[in-house]
């Protein structure tokens, strides 16, 4: 007996390689239709070469043609609006793959999940991913929607263990997917069609189309009637992903002289900025701190609002690029922190080296003086940190966020324009922390006539700072080496697997009722949410630098089991910029169920120089005076971990990861740690 196609189609996804490269989109195709190959929704399969038409003038020749009213409607039945979305040239480069297969067993199917990460490349898998240009598989896992409101109704979702790679084209299939009694489920009559050469009418146009999917699936040796499902899609351009944020940064630069930002040279005049309250500490109220500054630094705001004000978005010009309205000034508040270790009195002791650091989740510049660490390691270290609000997901977003944005995603460019400003406004803060001209030259940091700022400038961001602080590394033209602490990419993957995501969810998913879409949604917002996190940036951070902007490198910090920041989605990223693991990274068993380091680079015990990550283990379950310490592994599905001690901020608190963390951004080294064992926070010690 043959289960018959109920909604949708069994899902097992190949990408493989094809010596045929044929026209990627359909031409011949009415223009925005939905694809009726997988009827569950309209955007299904997604990401899908449906979804586009030929563009002669994009570096992949493509451009995303989302039918306006295909897309998740909210319970006002608005659909999210494609106008911005379909400026893009391809897809996310850290896209899960969507289809519905209705009941369908991974394990009876041969679909690898993330317990079996080397399973992608089986002979007989259930899901396999091949670039067609380098004839390789992708790696990847796959699952079902956790979150579906029953399992028959899940999505199956196919996520990459590292990067698809920007401008390349996939083809994707699926293999004679079965249900839990081992029975094979069936496809949909018009894929059925399409692949057994009967499809008549409309449907009959798709054939070419559909000729060399199959010419691809048949040159990596798969069996076209066991088929079920295939389609291609093709990865956004570099240019597309990153024009507008260099685009506002290029000129931002012009602006003060500086063309070149490529050669490291600070040339040009110092953004302006003024300097508004300076608080000087006796030892007895502060034995870390000798000042802290207060003030706001001026950056051309490239945002439709007065001041570069919540909600604003881009007005693009006839190329796409963002316009700069005369006169509209982004007016970034910041404070810095000047250690005792640094100067006292009107004694400089020692040059401080200047770190920006990146806050967490909708928080904001005051961050720095709200943790003892940063006191605690700016004195111990000489750095003189310095805090900036990540505008577009500071607290002063929060209100744009619950009531404009989640209720209705068609107003999600409000949030990833924003955050590309802010971006930008980093940039700014550390030209004038190690311009000449700069904050180095006014009186607020200076003792005795002499000014406390090293010529040399690091990064560091933890959490949301983290995530984000990839793109800022990435794009720098002062920033060497970055610390990006409890990080990961990309939003889509590790938003449902954060506890912090239940209270926004709730009303994102009351705005957008329908499950089976949830998925969608997540994939629609990080096209956009690209172009200013690190998903977008992570293959420029080392060894292919972005135009006009020099090589960097970044470490990873990790902590396992983390509740708020997925570790499956920093692997990912340790994966796609090829980090070395610090190791031994866990104690013997630490790991279970999970192959976690699966494809890291193994960077041993002694110094990483370049891209590195080092895991930060709190340690087994335990209890303690009462008190429960500890973490197991994350769960297996894209739900958050919610047992025993959250690790997330446990590492800032840790001496030996802010020794680590101040030696890498000045040098780019990870260094010899932990005694040679795991590196443990929050008080554990591990053994091997």
């Amino acid at each position: 007996m043959i289960k018959r196609f109920c909604s949708l189609g069994a899902f097992t996804t190949v990408l493989v390689a094809s010596a045929i490269q044929v026209p990627a989109a359909p031409a011949a195709v009415p223009a925005g239709s939905c694809d009726s190959i997988d009827p569950a929704a309209c955007l299904l399969p997604y990401p899908n070469n449906h979804f586009t038409r030929a563009d002669s003038s994009t570096p992949t020749k493509l451009r995303l043609n989302l039918p306006a009213t295909g897309t998740p409607k909210n319970k006002h039945k608005t659909p999210i609006a494609v106008a911005d979305l379909n400026r893009s040239d391809g897809f996310s480069p850290g896209s899960m793959l969507i289809a519905f297969v209705p009941e369908i067993d991974l394990s009876r199917s041969l679909i690898n999940t993330i317990t079996n990460p080397a399973g992608y490349a089986a002979s007989n898998a259930g899901v396999v991913a091949i670039d067609t240009v380098t004839g390789k598989r992708q790696p990847l896992f796959g699952e079902l929607d956790s979150h579906a409101i029953s399992a028959d109704k899940a999505d199956l979702l196919i996520r990459p263990l590292r990067n698809w790679v920007e401008g390349r084209r996939y083809v994707v299939a699926i293999i004679a997917p079965k249900d839990s009694a081992g029975l094979p489920i069936a496809p949909s009559i018009n894929f059925k069609a399409l692949r057994d050469g009967t499809a008549t009418g409309t449907l009959a146009l798709r054939k070419a189309e559909f000729a060399s999917i199959f010419a691809t699936l048949k040159s990596a040796g798969v069996t076209k009637s066991k088929v079920y499902l295939a389609w291609q899609f093709t990865v956004a351009s570099s240019k597309n992903l990153t024009g507008r944020l260099l685009s506002i940064r290029d000129r931002a630069f012009k602006s003060l002289g500086d063309t070149n930002l490529a050669d490291r040279i600070v040339s040009g005049r110092s953004p302006s900025f003024t300097i508004t309250r300076t608080i000087n500490f006796t030892s007895g109220e502060n034995e870390f701190l000798s000042r802290r500054v207060y003030g706001t630094i001026n950056v051309p705001c490239f945002l439709s609002g007065t001041g570069c004000r919540p909600g604003s978005s881009f007005n693009l010009d006839a190329s796409g690029m963002p316009i700069l309205r005369s006169g509209n000034v982004d007016k970034a508040p910041f404070v810095c922190n000047i250690p005792r270790s640094v100067a006292e009195g009107t004694t400089v002791k020692q040059l401080g080296f200047p770190v920006v650091y990146g806050h967490g989740l909708l928080g904001n510049y005051e961050a720095i003086t709200r943790n003892d660490a940063y006191a605690i390691a700016g004195n111990d270290y000489g750095n003189v940190f310095c805090g900036l609000d990540w505008q577009g997901m500071a607290s002063e977003d929060a209100a744009t966020i619950g009531l404009a944005i989640l209720p209705d995603l068609s107003n999600f460019n409000k949030l990833a324009d924003r955050l590309q400003q802010g971006q930008l406004n980093f940039l700014m803060l550390a030209r004038a922390l190690i311009h000449p001209a700069g904050f180095g030259a006014n009186a607020a940091f200076q003792f005795g006539g002499h000014t406390v700022l090293g010529p040399k400038v690091g990064f560091s961001g933890d959490s949301q700072g983290g995530i984000l602080g990839g793109t800022t590394v990435a794009i720098s033209p002062d920033f060497r080496y970055g610390s990006l602490g409890v990080p990961a990419i990309n939003y889509s993957t590790l938003l449902d697997r954060s506890i912090d995501f239940d209270e926004y969810a709730s009303i994102m998913y009351d705005s957008y009722p329908r499950a089976q879409e949830r998925p969608l949604l997540m994939a629609l917002i990080q096209q956009l949410w690209d172009r200013g996190e690190g998903d977008g940036y992570a293959q420029h951070i080392s060894g292919s630098p972005l135009p006009n902007s020099p090589d960097h490198s970044v470490l990873l910090l990790p902590a396992f089991g983390d509740h708020q920041v997925s570790n499956l989605a920093t692997e990912v990223y340790a994966r796609t910029i090829g980090a070395k693991l610090r190791t031994p990274a866990l104690s013997i068993g630490r790991g279970s169920p999970f192959n976690m380091f699966w494809g890291i680079t193994n960077g041993g015990t002694g110094q990483i120089s370049g891209n590195a990550m080092l895991m930060m283990d709190s340690g087994p379950l335990r209890t303690e005076g009462g008190i429960t310490l500890g973490t197991p592994a994350m769960p297996t599905g894209n739900t958050p971990p919610n047992i025993g001690q959250d690790p997330h901020g446990l590492g800032g608190g840790t001496a030996e990861i802010r020794r680590l963390v101040s030696g890498y951004i000045r040098t780019g080294k990870l260094l010899p740690s932990c005694s040679g064992l795991p590196c443990g926070i929050g008080g554990w010690v591990p053994g091997l």
